[in-house]
């Protein structure tokens, strides 16, 4: 349950994480029969060890400082109040190992993947329709937090951006519009005090770049992006001269350009560009918002838990989350479920990024409620961003005691857990939730269900790990907000051809003996 409530709670929001060199891990790593590593270094691990030589054995295995906190993540910094993009994470490999004896048949349920994809491979999901084009109702309501309300929270501790007479602060109220039908959102130009807290200026001008970006053919946005007359470039000039008119006309610039745009260049252009996987800048920027809005300023609410409990809070970013949702090839037929999805961040993502049907359940009081806030900003905000997310649905309970989860858990795809800090008697206890799940459904975890070198044997025929075939991955820094270091995780493929060509394998030989 790792996992972000009120807006007076300001301590300890942002995430923030100590950049540290993270260790660079080797080409390819495979084990032979009988257990040992042969090893071989790429030309790209060579020049990123900045040597021709091999990687050293004490390269190859962390060394206990470098090797990530296996009991829960860190509570002090590890949440922060406000979401940065961080850089993708480094890819991993993959390797089979195909010499094994006779008699162990299907004995190697860990594949060691370290580093031989570049990068997830994903087709476009040419079923989804990534647009929303249900006609916007008069009077609908949006159901966001604007940004207006952020500030009006709290504006004792925030100072106007220009210099206005007084009794004029009316005036420092703008509108920033979406490329959809829909009403715009109300922001204020103020500056907070705590550097940490949300930003109006940064929320405007990301989200003018990204809408640009994304919503427009280069011919129209390029001088709109322009470094020197673009409208970021007015808004921060306008800022320098403390010049309140000449912002609010770059605005309404945009504004006018969003207006005149709706019926037939963003939508032209969003039919021949916009394909399933949306791309993670477009999906980072509306996810920051609905979380700067609902999680952030109640950050301290999720520190309230037990170290060495199963209720431990922690984030998978969304550049970790994204090489996870392509490597388990996620897709709008797909069905997603995150056990232990805390405020709901991976739910979001895989609705949106994605188009599949995401399914979280929480049972952690504070989390639960902050994600039911963050779900309801979500809807109405992808509705202004004219985006069409799968369908979420948020469960507070026990996972394992809900009657509901293991219906849900028969039809799904993918299953994320985020077991980092879970005691061993929960994870034991979630192998029996596996032995519902379809062939070829994908477990992913931080902590392997399946130990190294496990092998069937005729003792344990019965146990659900062989019918898992599991492959380890390697994340690096910036991937999750407990650390910075590098770290593990793991897909299990539920694949009971293994266990089949065992019991094949002993009835010949069964046959044999009589």
């Amino acid at each position: 349950m790792f996992p972000f409530g009120s807006l007076a709670n300001r301590q300890n929001k942002t995430r923030q994480v100590v950049v540290k060199k993270a260790v660079p891990a080797p080409k390819k790593q495979t084990l032979s029969a009988n257990g040992s590593e042969k090893r071989k270094t790429s030309p790209a691990a060579k020049k990123q060890n900045g040597t021709s030589k091999p990687p050293s054995a004490a390269r190859l295995k962390p060394s206990a400082k470098s090797t990530p906190n296996l009991r829960s993540p860190a509570p002090s910094n590890a949440l922060s109040r406000k979401r940065t993009r961080q850089p993708d994470v480094l890819p991993a490999l993959s390797s089979d190992s195909s010499s094994e004896s006779e008699d162990e048949v299907v004995n190697k349920r860990l594949k060691v993947e370290i580093a031989t994809r570049n990068s997830a491979s994903i087709e476009p999901d040419f079923d989804r329709n990534v647009r929303d084009i249900e006609e916007w109702k008069e009077g609908e309501e949006l159901g966001i937090i604007h940004g207006k309300q952020l500030v009006e929270a709290n504006k004792a501790s925030w100072k106007p951006m220009f210099d206005v007479a007084e009794g004029q602060e009316e005036e420092l109220q703008v509108e920033m519009q979406y490329p959809s039908g829909a009403p715009p959102e109300k922001m204020l130009l103020y500056t907070p005090a705590d550097n940490q807290d949300y930003k109006p200026l940064e929320d405007i001008t990301s989200t003018i770049d990204t809408i640009l970006t994304h919503y427009f053919p280069s011919s129209i946005a390029s001088p709109h992006l322009s470094d020197s007359t673009g409208i970021r470039r007015l808004l921060l000039r306008a800022l320098a001269h403390n010049s309140l008119p000449d912002f609010r006309a770059a605005l309404t610039t945009y504004n006018t350009l969003i207006a005149t745009s709706l019926s037939t260049t963003i939508p032209t252009h969003l039919t021949s560009t916009l394909r399933s996987p949306l791309p993670l800048p477009l999906v980072e920027r509306l996810l920051t918002q609905s979380y700067d809005r609902t999680i952030s300023p109640s950050i301290s609410a999720l520190s309230k838990y037990q170290n060495g409990t199963d209720n431990v809070y922690g984030e998978l970013l969304p550049p970790f989350v994204s090489k996870i949702l392509a490597i388990t090839s996620l897709s709008s037929s797909s069905l997603f479920v995150d056990l232990g999805s805390g405020v709901g961040n991976v739910v979001l993502q895989a609705a949106l990024q994605h188009g599949a049907e995401s399914w979280g359940v929480e049972m952690m009081a504070n989390p639960a409620r902050l994600a039911r806030a963050q779900l309801a900003d979500f809807e109405g905000r992808c509705r202004m961003w004219g985006l069409k997310p799968g369908k979420v649905t948020l469960i507070e309970d026990d996972f394992l005691t809900n009657p509901s989860i293991q219906p849900i858990l028969a039809r799904a795809d993918v299953v994320l857990i985020n077991n980092k800090a879970f005691t061993a008697p929960l994870n034991d206890a979630l192998m029996l939730k596996f032995l519902d799940l379809k062939e070829g459904a994908r477990i992913v975890s931080l902590k392997s269900f399946v130990p190294d070198k496990w092998t069937i044997k005729e003792s344990r025929v019965e146990d659900t790990r062989n019918v898992l075939r599991v492959t380890r991955y390697e994340y690096f820094s910036k991937s999750v907000s407990w650390t910075d270091e590098w770290g593990e995780w793991f897909v299990a493929v539920k694949d009971s051809g293994m266990l089949k060509k065992f019991l094949e394998r002993r009835g010949r030989g069964r046959e044999s003996r009589v």
